[in-house]
């Protein structure tokens, strides 16, 4: 983890202290959501542009915690990689240092609690998701096309040539899937929710949070070994929409 993530993550756990101080003993009467379901698209520290998908349902278990079990596929990278021009004349780039996609499969489980709600159903609500689970690294390798029949070949060699055939584009990704390894791991995130209750049944937000995974083996996504974690420790921002079914809450199942 560098700097900027350290500095993020203590901002992060100073933040959730804060909001727990601030909103965790607010008692409202509220209509309550008695199920959610939300897709989001992920920024994060560890990914390319977008990072990745995120879809998570929810159901009520008492005044002011939720179930959650959510599914997320992530592109993680190298942070040595980066793109360079090929010797196409149509300008196409490939990823030199790389050697695999690393793509995690995340199923995570875990409580949300509610800190803060307004009264009015299409007003704003924050919570607490604390959640884990197993993930499922898929190691794709990389592949680029050379020479003049635009030859398929794994990138295993100097930039901008493979022995002596000049790279023209990167290969397709829906391509050699069969060639995927399956590399077994565990994740955990903790974040807040910020969500803005848009009509009746309608809701977006903002998840910020930060995420912990860790593999059985080294995934091997450079060319460069050392730079090649186990291990990996993120900063997100999750961007989300989705529905929920309402109802009037029960007195009783506050207690």
């Amino acid at each position: 983890m560098n700097q900027i993530q350290k500095s993020l993550f203590i901002f992060f756990l100073l933040f959730i202290v804060w909001a727990t101080n601030l909103f965790g003993q607010a008692e409202t009467d509220f209509l309550s959501y008695k199920r959610q379901l939300t897709i989001g698209i992920q920024l994060n520290t560890v990914g390319d542009l977008p990072g990745g998908f995120n879809l998570k349902y929810s159901w009520r278990n008492t005044y002011k915690m939720y179930h959650t079990l959510s599914l997320d596929i992530m592109n993680i990278r190298n942070p040595k990689e980066f793109r360079v021009p090929t010797d196409s004349i149509r300008s196409n780039t490939y990823i030199t240092g790389k050697r695999n996609y690393l793509y995690s499969v995340r199923l995570m489980y875990g409580p949300e609690f509610i800190l803060f709600r307004s009264h009015k159903e299409e007003g704003i609500q924050l919570s607490l998701l604390l959640a884990g689970g197993p993930s499922f690294g898929l190691l794709k390798p990389y592949y680029v096309l050379t020479g003049s029949h635009y030859t398929t070949a794994k990138y295993t060699n100097a930039p901008s040539t493979i022995g002596s055939q000049k790279i023209y584009v990167e290969g397709s990704f829906t391509d050699f899937w069969s060639k995927t390894q399956l590399i077994l791991g565990v994740s955990a995130k903790a974040s807040l929710l910020f969500e803005i209750g848009v009509f009746d049944n309608l809701v977006t937000g903002l998840e910020l949070g930060t995420h912990l995974e860790y593999f059985s083996s080294r995934p091997i996504i450079g060319m460069d070994a050392n730079s090649n974690n186990q291990g990996f420790a993120s900063v997100f921002a999750t961007l989300y929409l989705g529905f929920k079914s309402s109802d009037a809450f029960d007195e009783k199942d506050k207690e």
